[in-house]
This record gives C-alpha cells, sequence and structure tokens, in this order.
C-alpha cells in the first residue's frame, strides 16, 4: 500500500501538469476570441465611417464594445473555473474511492 503522502504528491502533480495544459488551451482560445473581436469591432468603425455618420458614434459605440468584450472574458473565464471546479470534485472522489477499495481488500 502507497503512502498517503506519496499518493498526495502523486496527485499534485497530476493536477499541475493537467491545469498547465489547460492554461495554455485557454490562453490559445481567448487569442483567437481577442482577434475574433477585435476584426468585428474593426468592420463596426468601417461601416459607420463609411456612411459618413457623425464621428460622435465612435465616441459612443466602442466603449460599449469593450464592455461587451469584457463581459465575453469573464464568461469565459467563469466556465473554465467552473469545469476545474468539477474536476477536482471527481477526483477527490476518485481517490476517497481507490483508497477505500485499498482499505477494504
Amino acid at each position: 500500500m502507497k503512502s498517503l503522502t506519496k499518493i498526495f504528491k502523486d496527485y499534485l502533480k497530476k493536477r499541475n501538469q493537467e491545469s498547465l495544459h489547460l492554461e495554455v488551451e485557454e490562453v490559445k482560445r481567448m487569442k483567437i476570441i481577442s482577434l475574433v473581436f477585435f476584426l468585428f469591432i474593426y468592420f463596426i468603425t468601417h461601416i459607420i465611417l463609411s456612411l459618413d455618420l457623425n464621428k460622435l458614434y465612435l465616441l459612443f459605440t466602442i466603449p460599449f464594445l469593450g464592455l461587451i468584450y469584457d463581459k465575453f472574458i469573464l464568461y469565459f473565464s467563469y466556465r473554465k473555473n467552473k469545469k476545474e471546479l468539477k474536476g477536482e470534485k471527481y477526483e477527490k472522489n476518485k481517490i476517497y474511492n481507490n483508497n477505500n477499495r485499498d482499505v477494504i481488500s
């Protein structure tokens, strides 16, 4: 039977490797989202300027688009944190169940 500290160290190593992998994927996803969103802002400003509307429209639309972008980022980071919490609960239950099996057998 493995010692409890060995099991815990293995669990921490595995968890850190998985979290680093998730962070890299999350950064890639955020870069893509940022690029798409800023292209969206570019096309909206291009349309406003091509319609020869008052330039004050830009002063009102771009900050609101920035607020929408911030909410978008917060939503995706919330989803990521929620997934991580579910994963941690699953891992804790898995380790607990494995320990119980060792003790019973």
